[in-house]
């Protein structure tokens, strides 16, 4: 599960940063698309045909990571958030599971999966 999961980001990662043309990060632009309309005072409701799904409130909170009107550096700093927040997540289930052996573990996933 750990390999496939690896694989996985690593396809997200490469569309994230790598790729252009019809299909680098789409939700991600849609996003960023919605956010540069809304504060430009525009309403996305009516001008964007795939966007305008989400409420109004998710515009205030993508805002500080989405502002900026470069697409390649909002395309970087999605990355870079991400990873740390992988990071901080490794962290904290190392963390949680400092007293647990692997034997215990491996049996846990077995037997919960």
């Amino acid at each position: 599960m750990i390999v496939a999961a690896l694989f996985r980001l690593a396809y997200g990662f490469r569309r994230l940063l790598f790729l252009h043309g019809p299909n680098p990060a789409n939700d991600l632009q849609f996003r960023y698309n919605e956010v540069q309309f809304w504060f430009a005072g525009k309403n996305i409701y009516c001008y964007l045909s795939e966007g305008g799904v989400y409420p109004p409130a998710s515009h205030s909170i993508l805002w500080p990571f989405l502002v900026d009107p470069s697409w390649m550096f909002v395309r970087y700093l999605w990355a870079f958030t991400n990873i740390l927040g992988l990071i901080w997540l490794i962290h904290q289930l190392l963390q949680a599971s400092s007293g647990l052996t692997i034997a215990f573990m491996m049996t846990w996933l077995l037997c919960y999966r």
